[in-house]
């Protein structure tokens, strides 16, 4: 397991998206919610950690607002419980935002809670990819806890 950080955002994954074989194409297939995707993302995220027990696992939005193919592949994980709690502004995807050229931050999403999560869990969110880690600090900063394992990490995008 790889363990990355930004600030304070502490992302693990056993995956790096441009290095890691097919990891781009399972990644991008996550979207559409391809069944062998999901299938294939679910185990490599459930056997990233040592651990499932007592943890929290928390889907994050997508450009519609809520939770969609993070959603289903949580479910599949199979370990710890689904708290589909985090919901932020509908926009354009940050693909087509970032690529006009603008730039996006955690507040620009609008993550918030609808729903708490028991104090004494570890919080899991899960993803597809994280490339700039924009996604996972609106996360953290909307549920106040956390780290991310998503099915792999932009290695070139990702840095302090």
């Amino acid at each position: 397991m790889k363990s990355f950080r930004k600030g304070n955002v502490v992302v693990f994954s056993n995956n790096l998206y441009y290095q890691t074989d097919h990891a781009r194409q399972i990644a991008h297939a996550l979207k559409s919610s391809d069944a062998d995707a999901v299938a294939i993302a679910a185990t490599a995220i459930r056997n990233t950690l040592p651990s499932w027990d007592n943890v929290a696992i928390v889907p994050i939005p997508s450009h519609l607002g809520y939770a969609t193919y993070t959603l289903e592949l949580a479910k599949a994980i199979g370990q710890g419980h689904v708290f589909d709690i985090l919901r932020g502004a509908e926009r354009e995807t940050l693909y087509d935002l970032k690529y006009r050229g603008m730039t996006v931050t955690p507040n620009d999403l609008g993550f918030y809670t609808i729903g708490s999560i028991p104090q004494d869990m570890n919080v899991v969110f899960v993803d597809n990819v994280v490339a700039t880690g924009t996604t996972a600090m609106a996360a953290l900063e909307a549920v106040g806890r956390g780290f991310v394992v998503p099915f792999a990490i932009d290695e070139k995008a990702f840095k302090e």
